[in-house]
C-alpha cells in the first residue's frame, strides 16, 4: 500500500487502488481485529451446561472470583463446585480452599421453602461441603487455612466446619474425631497457630455435626 504525506498527515489510498492480494490481507487483519475486540468486549459467558469434567469445573473456578456478585457467574461457580464435589476431584483442593467464603444463593423456589432434597449441613458454602467430602486428602490444606494469618474469621470457621464434617461423613463416621484432629494440630503448632486451632475447636463444637453427638464432641474438646 502506498502512503502519501501532506502537512505531516498520513493518508492511505482508497481501497479500490489496492492490489487484490493485499486487499485479502487487509480483510483478514480487519476480521481478526473485530473478533478479538468482540471477545474482549463481550467475554464468553460461563454455562453450567458446559461443565462436564473436573478439569472444566476447575478452569471455571480459576477464572472466577469467590466474591463474584453477577447472578449468572455465581450460578456457574456453584455448578462447578457441585461437579467437583460429585467427582471428589482432588486437583481442585487449592481452589476449593480459595472458595471457602463463597456462599451459594438460594433459588427462587428455595426462598419459598421448596427444596429438591432436605438441606445438608454445609450446603450454603459449597466449597466447605466439597472439601469435607474429599476428606483426608484435603485436611492438611484446610488446616493451613486455620493456622495461617491471612484468613478471615468466616473462612477459618468454614475450614473448621469442613474438617468436622469430613470425619462425620468419612470412614470414621464420627464428628468428634474432627475435634480430636484439631486438638492434635494445636498441640503440634506454635503459640499463635495453636491459638487459632483453639478458636477452631470452639467453633467446631457448635456445628450441627457436633450438636448431634454433643457429649462426645465436648469430651474430645476437653470438657468445654
Amino acid at each position: 500500500m502506498k502512503i502519501r504525506e501532506t502537512n505531516k498527515r498520513v493518508r492511505t489510498l482508497p481501497l479500490t487502488s489496492v492490489p487484490g492480494n493485499a486487499m485479502g490481507q487487509i480483510y483478514f487483519i480487519l476480521a481478526a481485529t473485530l473478533i478479538t475486540t468482540s471477545s474482549w468486549m463481550h467475554p464468553q459467558t460461563c454455562s453450567t451446561h458446559t461443565i462436564t469434567t473436573g478439569q472444566e469445573a476447575l478452569a471455571v473456578l480459576r477464572g472466577q472470583d469467590p466474591f463474584e456478585t453477577d447472578p449468572a457467574a455465581v450460578q456457574c461457580i456453584a455448578g462447578a463446585i457441585d461437579m467437583i464435589d460429585e467427582l471428589k476431584f482432588r486437583a481442585a483442593i487449592p481452589e476449593l480452599v480459595r472458595y471457602l467464603p463463597f456462599k451459594k444463593p438460594l433459588s427462587p423456589a428455595e426462598k419459598k421453602g421448596f427444596f429438591l432434597h432436605p438441606p445438608l449441613e454445609g450446603d450454603d458454602y459449597p466449597a466447605l461441603r466439597a472439601l469435607a467430602r474429599i476428606g483426608e486428602p484435603a485436611r492438611a490444606d484446610v488446616l493451613r487455612v486455620i493456622q495461617g494469618n491471612q484468613a478471615s474469621t468466616l473462612v477459618r470457621n468454614n475450614a473448621a466446619h469442613a474438617i468436622v464434617i469430613s470425619f462425620a461423613v468419612g470412614p470414621e463416621l464420627d464428628a468428634a474425631k474432627g475435634i480430636e484432629f484439631l486438638k492434635s494440630a494445636k498441640a503440634r503448632a506454635g503459640s499463635t497457630a495453636g491459638a487459632r486451632d483453639e478458636g477452631a475447636v470452639r467453633y467446631a463444637i457448635t456445628t450441627e455435626a457436633c450438636k448431634r453427638i454433643e457429649p462426645r464432641c465436648r469430651n474430645a474438646a476437653g470438657g468445654r
